[in-house]
């Protein structure tokens, strides 16, 4: 007991000194504390759609004594520490992971947290027409359609996908997150001819594999009742690419990780560069296309995320 009054107590103090800091001193009308750096794009400009005429701070870091980044506290862990002590003035956004989908985050209806509809922020640079703009900008090209691939990806994976998120309710480690994150990787270089087909091919006989592998961990009608939940959830056969987890698709920081994006964009990438036999596009100019071209509108689940900050605050 003492342990959390003294961690309340200090995170009273943080968030205080924080949203001091943004209003105070840097003219702001709210401190926004995240989960890490790489989010601070997102949510800035997620803000930007919703409340034009504020300003906001953005923070993630815990430690307000650090003097250097690896003294840095952040993470998921310590945005729930701030949950109690927001406000309007004070708001704490958050990846959702699965906590959307199962309605388990911790955070009361009276708290300014705002989550992703997504599993996190990544998702949404993985939303097929962003892909397909950032390419069709670097390159010129459009030879790959990411609608037709990620359309047809998320319908592999989607049984898989059930089993996960049945898995993560119950908490029994039949199939973990992980192990689901693992079975959906492709080939790196990838084959792209044809959408991916190939690719697409090769995926289903591993997707088939792991379900007879799981066959019986639960019932025909735990499935059946799970998929009309995840339906009541608005999730779209066709969009589970969007639910899964963002950081096994894409990573922002590290673009040579093999993620199916990654390795997507590479392979275009690297097409393009001995096409016109060129040093081709840089590292940097592909993250800045990727944050530029990402749209905050024209799909439900960046669209009601700008709506409840349009509602909340």
């Amino acid at each position: 007991m003492t342990d959390s009054i003294n961690t309340s107590v200090e995170y009273d103090s943080i968030s205080a000194f924080l949203k001091s800091q943004a209003i105070d001193f840097l003219n702001a009308d709210a401190a926004v504390y995240i989960e890490g750096e790489e989010d601070e794009y997102f949510w800035r400009n997620v803000f930007k759609h919703a409340k034009p005429d504020k300003q906001y701070e953005f923070y993630y870091n815990s430690n307000i004594a650090a003097s250097a980044k690896g003294e840095y506290r952040s993470g998921s862990g310590e945005c729930v520490k701030f949950y109690s002590h927001t406000d309007a003035q004070f708001i704490v956004c958050v990846d959702s992971d699965y906590n959307y989908l199962l309605d388990t985050h911790s955070f009361s209806s009276t708290d300014i947290v705002f989550q992703t509809y997504t599993y996190s922020i990544e998702n949404h640079y993985c939303f097929a027409a962003n892909l397909q703009s950032i390419i069709q900008q670097l390159t010129g090209q459009n030879t790959f359609d990411f609608n037709i691939f990620l359309t047809d990806y998320s319908g592999i994976i989607y049984e898989l996908f059930v089993l996960s998120v049945l898995s993560e309710k119950k908490k029994d480690g039949q199939f973990s997150i992980n192990d689901f994150q693992n079975t959906c990787k492709i080939s790196r270089p990838p084959d792209l001819s044809n959408n991916g087909k190939n690719e697409l091919n090769q995926l289903q006989t591993k997707v088939n594999a792991k379900l007879s592998n799981l066959q019986g961990i639960y019932t025909p009608q735990e499935i059946k009742n799970m998929k009309k939940y995840l339906s009541s959830k608005k999730i779209a056969i066709a969009e589970t690419y969007l639910s899964i987890k963002g950081h096994g698709l894409i990573d922002l920081e590290k673009t040579g990780r093999p993620k199916v994006i990654n390795n997507i964009n590479n392979k275009l990438l690297d097409n393009d560069r001995k096409a016109k036999r060129s040093k081709g596009v840089t590292k940097a100019a592909y993250l800045n296309g990727l944050r530029n071209t990402i749209t905050y509108t024209g799909y439900w689940q960046i669209d009601q995320l700008v709506n409840d900050i349009k509602q909340k605050i």
